[in-house]
């Protein structure tokens, strides 16, 4: 087992009257109204020129009080990962969302205990220095709540101040990730005429195709996608075509390909336990590519989803026994979803680079194990069919009281 090799050189960037990083959690309030909370997994991870970044939970999962986020990084070119990313100043028990361009990277902290906004940083030099930014509602509980275009503008997914959510967007300059306006309300938006075909319950997902916002929904009507984007100045609804007989979408996740944007919709059939997933791609969010779809059995619950190197996603998941399973679809090009390897017990994420194997994150207690699927040669363990313990990263955590 390797040790750690790197270590991302940050001093501590943001300052808050909260217990914090990735050491100490307190007795604390529940989180202020508002605040609003899916089911969808917030583990997962993104890739930059300099490197990729993951980001994934440790400690007790079952209580959110000792829930501790991790930033990982591994530099491009190198094969450890370190979880020493000082710059998160504050609790990180409510969870880490993750948005990069080729360049850049934004972290985005959640509301947890006593934090009732959303501490942000980023970076342009794979970590060696970073600026702060805040989002005063907080982010949405989901994987997409906050994206970057390629020119350095910002979205950001938070409660609205009225009900619903609201999109944020914050053009780059010297405010960037501090000043945000209002550029969409779920409530308000639910009545315009692009929004008649979905009638969107929730905004559920936001990214970029190229320097147009793209705005991801959970529909209450069967048979349209839910992904809105500004086109003109007019909100369009696009995205793939889908029957009705599939069910009404849901967009769980908006995810940057270098060559447009990916999302992955779950579709609900009414009276049906059984769910699906749908992959699709677009280069300028006007013209959609679909997977097939991929059937989650009932009990399976999503543990991750994200990038899987070039084009592709991937989603993890995990069924009765705990038992996990790991698919992905490569791209427009070969769009039917396949099954790796079931990774090992206790992964919360998965990444791959852009022609290597994958990665698995699996928690031991207060260690991280890093499992490489395909790579061959080294003393670690072996688990399954083809994933070999390829390092331990073990991360300090002082748990605290519950009540």
């Amino acid at each position: 087992m390797s040790s750690l090799a790197t270590r991302v050189g940050v001093v501590a960037a943001i300052s808050a009257v909260v217990a914090g990083g990735t050491g100490v959690a307190t007795a604390a309030s529940r989180p202020p109204p508002g605040t609003l909370t899916t089911s969808l997994p917030l583990a997962t991870s993104a890739r930059t020129l300099g490197g990729t970044w993951a980001t994934l939970p440790m400690g007790h999962l079952d209580q959110p009080l000792n829930t501790f986020w991790q930033l990982m990084f591994e530099p491009a070119g190198s094969s450890s990962w370190s979880d020493r990313v000082e710059a998160t100043g504050v609790a990180t028990n409510g969870g880490i969302v993750l948005a990069a361009n080729a360049k850049s990277l934004v972290v985005g902290v959640r509301p947890s205990s006593r934090l009732t906004y959303s501490p942000l940083i980023a970076t342009t030099n794979s970590g060696r220095s970073w600026s702060t930014g805040l989002v005063q509602n907080g982010l949405a509980q989901v994987p997409s709540s906050l994206a970057i275009s390629p020119s350095g503008a910002a979205l950001a997914l938070a409660p609205g101040r009225r009900g619903g959510r609201e999109v944020l967007i914050s053009h780059a300059g010297k405010a960037h990730l501090v000043s945000w306006e209002v550029l969409l309300g779920s409530r308000t938006f639910a009545s315009t005429a692009p929004a008649e075909r979905c009638a969107p319950s929730s905004f559920t997902a936001v990214g970029y195709a190229g320097a147009a916002p793209v705005v991801g929904a959970a529909c209450g009507r069967a048979g349209t996608a839910g992904l809105f984007t500004e086109l003109g100045g007019h909100w369009t609804p696009e995205g793939p075509g889908i029957p009705r007989s599939a069910g009404s979408a849901e967009v769980l996740d908006l995810v940057p390909t270098g060559k447009g944007l990916a999302t992955v919709i779950e579709l609900h059939q009414r009276g049906s336990a059984t769910e699906s997933l749908l992959a699709a791609w677009s280069s300028d969010a006007t013209y959609w590519r679909a997977s097939t779809y991929l059937r989650l059995p009932a009990g399976e619950r999503l543990t991750s989803l994200g990038p899987a190197g070039g084009q592709g996603v991937f989603v993890l998941m995990t069924g009765t026994g705990d038992k996990e399973r790991l698919a992905v679809v490569n791209g427009p090009g070969s769009r039917s979803w396949h099954y790796l390897p079931a990774p090992p017990a206790e992964t919360q994420t998965v990444t791959f680079g852009s022609t290597g194997p994958a990665q698995a994150f699996a928690l031991n207690q207060s260690a991280i194990e890093v499992w490489d699927l395909g790579r061959g040669g080294g003393a670690g363990k072996t688990r399954g069919a083809g994933w070999r313990q390829g390092q331990l990263v073990h991360v300090t955590i002082q748990f605290g009281p519950l009540g």
